[in-house]
């Protein structure tokens, strides 16, 4: 079972009455699918901003936790228009520290970390976003082809939004757009010309890299 770590507050200009979270129904509530937030109200203040990370850690309804701080932060001062957050993520399996995701990930394949309602849920709440930001960093440990595997099929549902998609200041040499912990409020959010930019290898391409690797 994935360690799920601390809890801390949320940023001051939310609103907690307001807070949304899509969790599966085990006890343990293992897998988050979403996590809306709104801030407190403002007619100034009208816009969804979707923010798709890697995976979900400990923050819920009533507690954020170091990532989710800093994205509510970020959002609220460089988005003047921004009123709520959609949280997603490629995974929807919990889990604070990386080294879980990625075993669970060896041993259980990338379905079994996405969970069955991730995609359904990703796409609508990327059809009423105004701004995406992408920010689910580097592999962090997980096999780079299932990582980029599944970075594959999440750019595809991207593609239709094309220009409303952003990252966080430049996206890294890596091709993976700076994690939400990494980011600086700073730094600006910048628009993203070319998806193929990203790091989001499909299957065949990697089995091709494989075989030309093998040749070698």
């Amino acid at each position: 079972m994935p360690r799920i770590g601390r809890q801390i507050a949320h940023d001051e200009h939310v609103d907690l009455d307001c807070i949304r979270a899509c969790f599966s129904t085990d006890r343990g509530r293992s897998f988050r699918y979403s996590l809306h937030i709104r801030f407190r109200c403002d007619r100034q203040r009208d816009q969804l901003v979707a923010v798709v990370l890697k995976n979900p850690s400990s923050a819920d309804e009533a507690r954020a936790d170091n990532t989710i701080r800093r994205v509510e932060t970020y959002v609220f001062k460089r988005f003047p228009r921004a009123r709520e957050i959609a949280v997603l993520n490629l995974f929807a399996l919990r889990a604070t520290d990386a080294s879980d995701l990625a075993a669970h990930i060896a041993d259980h394949g990338i379905r079994s970390a996405t969970g069955d309602r991730n995609d359904a849920i990703i796409a609508d709440d990327l059809n009423r976003s105004h701004h995406i930001l992408l920010a689910w960093g580097a592999t962090s440990g997980i096999s780079k082809p299932r990582y980029e595997e599944r970075i594959h099929a999440v750019v595809q549902m991207l593609r239709p939004h094309a220009d409303r998609i952003r990252t966080v200041d430049h996206v890294p040499t890596s091709g993976y757009p700076r994690h939400g912990l990494r980011w600086s409020y700073s730094h600006p959010a910048r628009p993203v010309t070319d998806l193929t930019d990203l790091a989001a290898r499909s299957p065949a391409e990697h089995r091709e890299i494989a075989a030309w690797e093998g040749d070698r």
